[in-house]
């Protein structure tokens, strides 16, 4: 794999209902997993924590702002996604 980012977006109506198998994915392949924050609740219940183990966006701009701070932040892109 050669992403450094993956960006998981979950639908509307699936919020809160469990985790998309993409979150899964993309850790598994020792990407940076971005997630919408308000779709974080799932992956803090089975024990991932946002800073640590995903990063969690707001909005677009902040996804935007989020990609290219770890993009320029090897060491702590790598830190979360491994």
């Amino acid at each position: 794999n050669t992403s450094k980012i993956g960006i998981n977006i979950q639908h509307h109506n699936s919020f809160d209902f469990g985790i998309s198998i993409r979150a899964f994915d993309i850790m598994a392949t020792r990407s940076l997993l971005m997630t919408q924050a308000i779709n974080q609740r799932p992956l803090t219940e089975i024990g991932l924590i946002e800073g640590t183990d995903f990063v969690a966006y707001e909005n677009e701009n902040d996804l935007q702002e989020k990609c290219a701070y770890y993009c320029l932040h090897e060491t702590e892109r790598l830190a979360i996604a491994t």
